[in-house]
């Protein structure tokens, strides 16, 4: 469940996350991925396992998404 404090319009990629986080199960790791590449347009932050944010950033770099560090 995700409990928001009024946001008026949303539009692209917030809609797109809030959806994710919405569905759950493995929308989830989709809601991360976006948080990853598209910060600056996300207003609402989820907290999530670090194995599971672990487990994206692995996703993303074999899809040459992420740079590895």
């Amino acid at each position: 469940m995700v409990l928001l404090k009024p946001y008026g319009e949303l539009d692209g990629i917030a809609r797109v996350h809030l959806d994710c986080l919405a569905r759950g199960g493995r929308s989830v790791l989709d809601a991360i991925a976006i948080e990853l590449l598209y910060p600056e347009e996300v207003r609402v932050r989820g907290l999530y396992e670090a194995r599971t944010v672990r487990k994206v950033l692995e996703d993303m770099r074999g899809m040459g998404l992420v740079r590895s560090t």
